[in-house]
């Protein structure tokens, strides 16, 4: 316990790389570098704050998904795909609070049919 000047260090490993000599990009640097974003394709049909992931992206999060589905089932647990449509009383109870006017949720027309 303490401030930093107490820790010390246990072990290293990994290839190092001097700092002066390292380039670190942000994640939008590094999406644009190897395409693996695409915002503008993404705000037309979505609107603003989304992206499409690509490439290697779109991949890797389909592999992390399926890793984290084998997880769970391994564990016991019944993997389920769920809509991308939910009652506003579920999403609401699942504790999502909008932090502005646009709250990120469209809404349908109620056509009358209740299940």
């Amino acid at each position: 316990m303490g401030d930093e000047t107490k820790n010390r260090l246990v072990k290293t490993g990994g290839p190092t790389v001097p700092t002066s000599a390292r380039s670190e990009l942000t994640h939008l640097e590094i999406g644009h570098k190897f395409d693996l974003l695409d915002f503008a394709s993404a705000s037309k049909l979505t609107g603003n704050k989304f992206v499409f992931l690509k490439n290697e992206a779109a991949l890797l999060e389909l592999a992390l998904i399926n890793w984290a589905f084998n997880l769970v089932a391994r564990k016991g647990y019944t993997p389920i795909t769920t809509p991308d449509i939910a009652r506003q009383s579920v999403v609401e109870a699942c504790g999502f609070q909008p932090r502005d006017a646009s709250s990120q949720v469209y809404h349908l027309q109620n056509q009358g049919h209740q299940s």
